[in-house]
């Protein structure tokens, strides 16, 4: 079924979009998207508005260091949305806008966890974040190595 004119004029009169959706599915998606939409130019708009004054954002990676996990949860995971929220706040932005960014390890927690620092940059400034982290990455040297390691660029 082709996705144009005629497509959408069979929708209006007929109320079937051919997906077993209705029109009001079709009227909530598309309110729905543009309110999400407005939201997101708004947020870059703040975002681009920071990049008038700065070269690049710098954030934790995560709002927590890593959460522990308890034993029942191995068998079949769990669900923690205020802990998922923790954990996700400072990754947002970037994701959503669609901005480059990278997380560079800085150090460790008091129980040995690792802390990140996240950059992010403006449209396309994918080269600035990257030299910038490298030089954080110098700066930082993790000396410690995870109880379990596996080199993937080491050749066999």
């Amino acid at each position: 079924m082709p996705w144009g004119r005629s497509w959408m004029t069979d929708a209006l009169i007929t109320g079937d979009l051919g997906f077993g959706g209705s029109l009001l599915d079709l009227l909530l998606v598309w309110s729905w998207e543009s309110r999400c939409s407005s939201c997101l130019r708004r947020i870059m708009y703040y975002h681009m508005e920071i990049f008038k004054k700065a070269d690049v954002i710098v954030t934790p990676t995560t709002g927590m260091t890593a959460p522990i996990i308890p034993p029942s949860a191995l068998k079949y995971g769990e669900t923690d949305m205020r802990v998922t929220g923790y954990l996700m706040s400072f990754i947002l932005a970037a994701n959503l806008l669609g901005l480059p960014a990278i997380t560079v390890p800085v150090g460790y927690d008091k129980q040995g966890l690792p802390i990140g620092l996240q950059i992010i940059g403006r449209p396309w400034g994918e080269a600035s974040i990257l030299r910038l982290a490298s030089a954080v990455e110098e700066l930082c040297a993790m000396k410690k190595q995870p109880v379990l390691f596996y080199d993937v660029l080491k050749s066999k």
